[in-house]
C-alpha cells in the first residue's frame, strides 16, 4: 500500500454501530501474556499462530519441523476448573504435546512457566524464562 501501513485500533467494534469502546484491562493483560509466550516460543524457532477469539481452549498453536505444540495460556494462577477443557482435550489427542503458559511473580518482574499435560491429566513444571 504504497510503504503507508494501515492504522490498528486498539477499540472493539460493538456490532454494526459506529460505537467503539476499549478492551477490557483483563483481555489486554491476556493478550500481552499470549504475545510473551508467542515471541518465546519464536525465539525457540517455532511458527506460532495465535487464536484470537475462537473460544477454544487452544490459545497458541506452535509447530517447527518436528512437531505441534499446543498452548493454554494463563496470566496468574492456573485453577483447574478453568484449564479442565484443555485437559480433556489433552487426553484425547495426547500424540500432540499439550502445555499450560502461566505468569508468575519474581521479584518485581513476571517470568512465565510451562506445565506440561500428562496423560493422566497432571501438570508437570517443565520450564521457567
Amino acid at each position: 500500500m504504497n510503504g503507508i501501513k494501515p492504522m490498528v485500533s486498539p477499540h472493539v467494534r460493538i456490532g454494526f454501530s459506529n460505537r467503539w469502546k476499549m478492551p477490557n484491562k483483563n483481555y489486554i493483560s491476556g493478550r500481552t501474556f499470549e504475545y510473551k509466550v508467542r515471541d518465546y516460543l519464536e525465539s525457540k524457532g517455532y511458527v506460532v499462530v495465535r487464536s484470537a477469539g475462537s473460544h477454544t481452549p487452544i490459545d497458541l498453536i506452535a509447530f517447527n519441523c518436528f512437531g505441534l505444540i499446543l498452548v493454554q495460556c494463563k496470566h496468574g494462577k492456573i485453577r483447574l476448573p478453568e484449564i479442565s477443557d484443555f485437559i480433556k482435550l489433552s487426553q484425547k489427542y495426547f500424540e500432540h504435546s499439550f502445555y499450560v503458559a502461566t505468569a508468575e511473580r519474581n521479584g518485581n518482574k513476571v517470568d512465565v512457566v510451562f506445565y506440561g499435560v500428562t496423560p493422566a491429566g497432571n501438570l508437570i513444571r517443565m520450564e521457567r524464562f
